[in-house]
């Protein structure tokens, strides 16, 4: 009868150790929604790199460790806006991959190189998503802990994702913006400086460029 009474309080107790996993993984889901539409709510108006950044930085701790949370964008030739050496051959792999890149602890598993890198930037414990529009890849997020090893795991490394899959929409919005910006300057300059005069309207009839120089008496 002993034997029978402990068989049962094994089956229960595994119920409750999974029915407490399973409690817990629908609460970190809540949440992992909840910061996603913060980010989103806070991106709307975001024109700079840093207030995408500060958006991020500002809720992802809400999910994990963020305190050394970076975001490196991509130029051609997988080169970085915030290029720095200790985190290069790690931004550049998840690049190339274009594949998110977890380490948890500096071991065998890891291999020589990335233990090199990780010790070289002084962390126990990485990892880096890909943000992606399309198939292009406009940079990484990524969170290190230099003093947790196995900080971030598999469930982390899918919320970081997550994140920056929201970012990416703000990134590229971003760069059209900077992109609008810069030909609209451009062509200012090129109408300020032409030999003749000129003069530029909107949809509404409304003078919005001309030459002064050229049409002063």
């Amino acid at each position: 009868m002993g034997e029978l009474s402990r068989s049962f309080q094994i089956i229960i107790n595994s119920f409750r150790n999974k029915n407490e996993i399973l409690e817990e993984m629908v609460e970190n889901r809540t949440l992992l929604y909840e910061v996603l539409a913060k980010i989103s709510e806070e991106l709307i108006n975001a024109v700079s790199i840093d207030e995408i950044r500060s958006a991020i930085q500002n809720n992802t701790g809400k999910l994990m460790y963020a305190g050394q949370l970076r975001l490196d964008l991509n130029r051609d030739n997988n080169e970085s806006l915030d290029n720095d050496e200790q985190f290069f051959e790690l931004i550049k792999i998840i690049i190339d991959e274009k594949k998110p890149l977890l380490l948890q602890k500096c071991d065998e598993k890891v291999g020589i190189n990335l233990c090199h890198n990780l010790e070289g930037m002084d962390a126990k414990s990485w990892m880096g998503v890909p943000i992606l529009k399309g198939n292009q890849v406009l940079g990484v997020l990524s969170v290190r802990h230099s003093e947790k090893e196995k900080a971030y795991n598999q469930e982390k490394l899918e919320f970081l994702q997550a994140i920056a899959n929201v970012a990416a929409n703000a990134i590229s919005n971003m760069q059209l913006y900077l992109d609008l910006d810069y030909e609209k300057q451009y062509f200012e300059s090129l109408v300020m400086n032409f030999p003749i005069a000129i003069v530029a309207t909107d949809k509404k009839h409304k003078i919005s460029i001309f030459n002064l120089l050229q049409l002063s008496f």
